[in-house]
């Protein structure tokens, strides 16, 4: 799961250890210094995305990636969009509002996220791209395996018809569970071996192909 979104709140810069592993030194400030002149509102958001994060394990991706201050910035200061687009880009004039939210398990599946300040859009907020690569990995069917069972005898066969014919319940789970309980099961197989011969025989068939092989050499 990633959260990705305008939350706000700016981070400005780790203050604890405990918030450095929320909070990467990938900002656009050099310490929390900006923070003395914090007004409470912008407190109060800062901490309430640092308890989200802390809450769901999550990390600013974001804040981890070494940037330009351009691929760093995700919004204005000043919110007119007309005639500004080409100003430099600073802390003074730009912020980091936006944020990409990454579960702590899969931040490695997160290659780079950045801010494209060049976008043709009419907004102070710039978008913020992420490259993320997902690894699938396929379900192992080690263990599994078939119930198989021995052919029975005829007495045997009489004797299973009997008991299911006595079994009177109308569950049809419960009566197949009956009935796979009471023949005699084979031995399970040995996945690793290419063949499921006996040895004595697989050793008769091996030279009976190595002749085969020797006669037409």
């Amino acid at each position: 799961m990633y959260v990705c979104g305008d939350w706000n709140a700016r981070l400005i810069y780790p203050t604890s250890t405990e918030e450095g592993e929320i909070i990467g030194k990938q900002t656009m400030h050099e310490d929390n210094s900006a923070m003395n002149s914090f007004t409470a509102g912008m407190n109060d958001n800062r901490e309430r995305i640092i308890e989200l994060a802390k809450t769901y394990n999550l990390i600013a991706m974001n804040t981890r990636f070494r940037k330009r201050p351009e691929k760093i910035a995700t919004c204005r200061k000043i919110k007119e969009t007309d005639g500004i687009t080409t100003e430099p880009i600073t802390k003074e004039t730009h912020e980091q509002l936006d944020y990409w939210l990454v579960p702590n398990r899969w931040k490695n599946s997160i290659k780079n996220v950045e801010s494209d300040t060049n976008a043709n859009i009419d907004s102070d907020h710039y978008p913020v791209i992420g490259t993320f690569k997902t690894k699938l990995r396929g379900i192992s069917t080690l263990g599994k395996h078939r119930c198989r069972f021995q052919k029975c005898t005829e007495e045997e066969n009489l004797d299973i018809n009997q008991t299911l014919t006595e079994n009177t319940t109308n569950d049809i789970k419960e009566w197949l569970s009956t009935g796979s309980k009471i023949p005699p099961k084979e031995k399970p197989r040995d996945r690793f071996r290419k063949s499921q011969l006996p040895l004595d025989r697989l050793r008769s068939a091996q030279e009976r192909a190595r002749a085969r092989k020797e006669r037409h050499l």
